[in-house]
């Protein structure tokens, strides 16, 4: 497989550490602590520590859980800004 085509894929796939970064100012802005947001999306406070920290790549069901308590959309959390 040659490389651009590779980049290309690369980049379809979802951005961990833009997702954690753009959550992290999110709750911030939003004047919600991680436990707060863990208490209503049902998930752990190490789970959204790791998604913020980008060490968890979260899953669709996480981040429908994320986007519903949070109201904002997908595309503002995972937005990579370059």
């Amino acid at each position: 497989m040659d490389k651009s085509r590779n980049k290309t894929k690369a980049r379809k796939a979802l951005d961990r550490k833009a997702f954690g970064l753009n959550l992290n100012k999110v709750i911030n802005r939003l004047n919600i602590s991680q436990a707060m947001l863990a208490v209503r999306t049902k998930l752990t406070q190490a789970a959204i520590s790791q998604i913020i920290n980008g060490r968890r790549q979260p899953s669709l069901g996480t981040i429908i859980k994320i986007l519903n308590e949070l109201d904002v959309s997908f595309e503002e959390l995972a937005r990579v800004y370059e």
